[in-house]
């Protein structure tokens, strides 16, 4: 055993170096810092350059309806060849040959004597409607492409499954149903038991994100994770798709209408970055002549999620504080305001709103004391996407037959307020928040100092105003029915 001496100067010596080796990564990182700031100012003020005489910030799709149907129309507009393009069966063969690479269920090819009907809106049996439908003839058996497509609504009771039925009589096994959704999710589990999907169906159907996303292990809004579900994925996306169909495409006002398609589902549902290309650029050109402070780089890179989520959680909170306190809700003395901050998880950073005297659902959620609820919910990876609306503590297929009553009838009553909302199994009435203030990974620097502020800033009055207007014409509706 050391003497009391040797030991004291044992442990001396090394808290001497762990503050030798701090300050130098504090040293690292200012001269890191020091260096690239100028550098990402000058790529700033050159992308601004750009912009004015390039617009490169300029999407055609933001004066377009990209509503459900509004993508629809465009889809099933680029896969028809006798639709105004031009470009005959260009766009479609790109899409069959991404299939063909693969599905297990290999399409026909494009022959020129094939005949091809594309149908948007489809009527099937019961008045449902399949978004698209792509029938090709020739030499082979007629074929069927379907796509029900999901960029934003759930799913209604049995939905799939009815497609999947329907499509199977007409066509027998000459049909491939894809499920088109944000980033890769699959059907609900009330539209189609994920069972009948392996055991049935799984040469007839497949999933089509709009963009990419990394697969990863976290549960979905259901509690399912993607590797328990035996669903299909495509290995490509929409995104990918619209970018076949630009590289082959040689008419120049096609390809900038293709390229904002891409851009859209990029920025939309591919998460939503705060540098831009050129930006990037400039960070990756200074690493690769600067290699010594890679590990700098990357220490940074490991800090961010965490800076991030502390000034999202805190902006939530004073979110939630500021609006029980908004004078246009006093009179709501019993209103109970909450929020739950997740991270990246997805669907797990909420904020909600409800009365006490509302109506207890049985076996509904605890979060709210299962009751309906004014609900703000973030639904990409990360604090993106957020939407704002009514929500119920259970989907509509299970709820008792007075509780379904009750939820019909707010769900009408919204519609009349609001105007139409896109269906869902859990949400009566939904739509999602201003752009502005719509995707946070973006503007973290403007949270941040609203969060540092005594006043409440732009965002934050901004956010507040549209949260509370929505509660304050909502909860009498809610009242009426809910009570």
């Amino acid at each position: 055993m050391l003497p009391a001496m040797q030991t004291e100067a044992f442990f001396s010596d090394i808290r001497r170096k762990l503050d030798d080796a701090q300050r130098d990564r504090r040293r690292n990182l200012a001269d890191l810092f020091c260096i690239l700031a100028p550098r990402l100012a000058s790529a700033r003020q050159l992308g601004r350059e750009l912009d004015q005489h390039l617009a490169r910030r300029f999407n055609v799709l933001d004066y377009l309806a990209t509503d459900e149907l509004g993508l629809s129309r465009i889809i099933a507009d680029l896969l028809n060849p006798a639709a105004s393009h031009g470009q005959d069966t260009l766009f479609l063969g790109e899409f069959l040959n991404l299939l063909r690479e693969c599905s297990t269920l290999q399409p026909p090819g494009m022959r020129d004597q094939a005949r091809v009907r594309v149908a948007l809106e489809h009527t099937i049996e019961n008045q449902r409607r399949i978004d698209i439908l792509v029938e090709i003839s020739g030499r082979e058996p007629l074929w069927a492409l379907a796509i029900e497509n999901k960029p934003y609504a759930g799913d209604q009771k049995h939905q799939v499954r009815d497609y999947l039925r329907h499509l199977r009589k007409e066509y027998k096994r000459n049909f491939l149903l894809i499920y088109l959704s944000p980033t890769g999710e699959g059907p609900s589990e009330h539209s189609i038991k994920r069972s009948k999907l392996r055991k049935h169906w799984r040469d007839n159907f497949a999933i089509l994100p709009y963009h990419q996303h990394p697969v990863d292990a976290e549960p979905d809004d259901s509690g399912a994770e993607p590797e328990d579900t035996g669903m299909h994925r495509l290995s490509f996306s929409l995104a990918d798709w619209l970018q076949a169909c630009r590289r082959h495409c040689e008419v120049e006002r096609l390809r900038w209408f293709l390229g904002d398609a891409i851009q859209f589902c990029r920025t939309t549902f591919g998460g939503h970055a705060m540098t831009s290309k050129h930006e990037s650029k400039t960070i990756r050109d200074f690493l690769f002549e600067h290699p010594e402070h890679f590990e700098t780089a990357l220490a940074v890179h490991d800090s961010w999620a965490a800076i991030r989520d502390e000034i999202c959680k805190t902006f939530l909170e004073r979110l939630a504080e500021r609006i029980k306190a908004d004078a246009r809700l006093v009179d709501f003395a019993d209103l109970q305001v909450g929020c739950q901050y997740g991270g990246r998880l997805k669907f797990s950073s909420k904020l909600w709103l409800y009365r006490n005297q509302w109506h207890t659902y049985k076996n509904g959620g605890e979060m709210t004391s299962q009751r309906t609820a004014i609900f703000v919910q973030s639904e990409d990876y990360g604090p993106n996407n957020w939407c704002v609306g009514v929500r119920s503590p259970l989907s509509k297929s299970n709820m008792e037959n007075a509780d379904r009553e009750r939820r019909e009838k707010i769900e009408k009553k919204m519609n009349e307020k609001f105007g139409p909302s896109a269906k869902s199994s859990k949400w009566p009435h939904w739509s999602y928040l201003n752009a502005k203030a719509r995707n946070w990974n973006s503007i973290v620097r403007n949270l941040h100092s609203e969060n540092k502020a005594d006043q409440p800033g732009e965002i934050t009055r901004h956010i507040v105003d549209e949260i509370v207007g929505f509660a304050a014409d909502a909860i009498p509706i809610i009242d009426k029915f809910d009570r």
